[in-house]
Order: structure tokens, then sequence, then C-alpha cells
């Protein structure tokens, strides 16, 4: 039986491809950067990978604040 994902669900597959892009910088890409940077700090980071890893472990605890903004590198 396939479980089936509301479309604004993070799963630990996200978190996984996050954490790829920022440890192994221009070999991994992502698809939009302005959704990556959950903690609106204007960087792709480790922290970023951290605060999804929680938000997907404790949902009801933590939240995540996707920023609609240009982010270079």
């Amino acid at each position: 039986m396939r479980m089936s994902w509301p479309e604004n669900c993070w799963r630990c597959g996200d978190v996984i491809d996050l954490l790829y892009y920022v440890g192994y910088p221009g070999q991994y890409t992502i698809c939009n950067q302005w959704s990556a940077d959950v903690n609106c700090d204007i960087a792709i980071d480790m922290s970023d990978v951290i605060d999804l890893l929680y938000h997907v472990g404790y949902p009801e605890l933590y939240e995540l604040k996707c920023c609609c903004i240009e982010i270079s590198g």
C-alpha cells in the first residue's frame, strides 16, 4: 500500500536532498532555493538542514518559514 503525501508535507527525503546540497556545494542542485531557506536567514546552510530535520521529526513543535527571496550561490 503506497502512502500519499499532502503537497505541502516535508519528508525525510527533503532533509537528505538539502543535506547533500549544503554538504557538497556545486555537485547537487535544488529546485527552489527560496523554499530551501527554511529559517529565512538569506542563506542555505546546515542551520536549514537542522531546522528541517526538527520539523520532520516534531512537526507540531517546529514550524518552517519558507522565504520568497532571491538567494545567490
